[in-house]
């Protein structure tokens, strides 16, 4: 996982308590009074995760913000407990985000290096199962929201393993199980986000290893559009690049090697 700029984890700890591991490690501040918490939410930063673990970091934080209140909120929240939504609401005008306490949910380590990463929300950090078992709600790297609606993947699940009452987050946020019945949040996510689709398509696209792909990366590489090939039309590239020719004829492979400025056989290397 390719790492993004560095988060600063601040961990809002009881009196003499003991910050939970991983939580102890990757603490740059660890806050022990309701004074402490106030001090610090006034320099609070863009690049600051505060974590909440219980009632009392929580009854904390609701009490700096009534005596003074935050007004232009910059940090994000990790909640470890549930959280009334009066007191929610008041959070929410303090924190740019926040993850309210999910059946499922990433810490310490993996959930830094997911927030960290150059793309977070292409990974799940936290999920509940809603409304009854209805929807399955997830929380994204970036804080956003997707509702996904069970009965669709019902729909996919022929072997009837899918139970939401079993819901775990695998593979560091990257796939979401329900039971026995797995699902990428790839395949979530495709369907859902016009952004990541394209990412991913660029991905697919740069881990190509036919010869079409390699000739794209090439060709890109080299800044030759595809109507730069004298003899061949850019249809003609755009099908091989497509792999809708597996096997371009001697003549046409020498003039793209000759105008990418490589031998033949080398543009299977890129």
């Amino acid at each position: 996982m390719k790492s993004g700029p560095t988060l600063h984890v601040v961990l809002v700890d009881r009196p003499g308590g003991r910050a939970q591991p991983p939580w102890a490690r990757r603490a740059r501040h660890c806050l022990r009074s309701a004074a402490e918490v106030r001090d610090a939410l006034h320099k609070a930063g863009a690049r600051q995760l505060w974590v909440a673990p219980h009632r009392r970091a929580v009854a904390w934080l609701l009490q700096a913000l009534a005596t003074h209140p935050v007004s232009r909120p910059h940090a994000h929240l990790l909640l470890g407990c549930d959280v009334d939504v009066d007191s929610l609401t008041s959070l929410r005008a303090a924190f740019a985000a926040i993850v309210p306490r999910a059946q499922a949910q990433l810490a310490g380590d993996e959930l830094v290096e997911v927030l960290e990463s150059d793309h977070p929300e292409d990974y799940c950090i936290g999920a509940s199962v809603i409304d009854s078992g209805e929807q399955l709600l997830l929380y994204r790297g970036d804080f956003s929201v997707v509702v996904v609606a069970l009965a669709s993947l019902r729909r996919l699940d022929a072997s009837g393993l899918l139970d939401p009452h079993r819901l775990s987050l695998q593979d560091g946020g990257q796939t979401i199980a329900l039971g026995d019945y797995e699902v990428a949040i790839d395949a979530l996510l495709i369907e859902r986000d016009a952004a990541y689709r394209r990412r991913a398509n660029a991905r697919r696209v740069d881990t190509d290893r036919s010869f079409g792909g390699c000739l794209r990366r090439l060709r890109l590489l080299k800044r030759v559009p595809r109507d730069g090939f004298r003899g061949i039309s850019a249809k003609t590239v755009a099908r091989i690049e497509r792999g809708e020719v597996s096997a371009p004829r001697e003549a046409t492979l020498r003039t793209l090697a000759r105008r990418l400025g490589v031998k033949p056989e080398e543009i299977v290397s890129y």
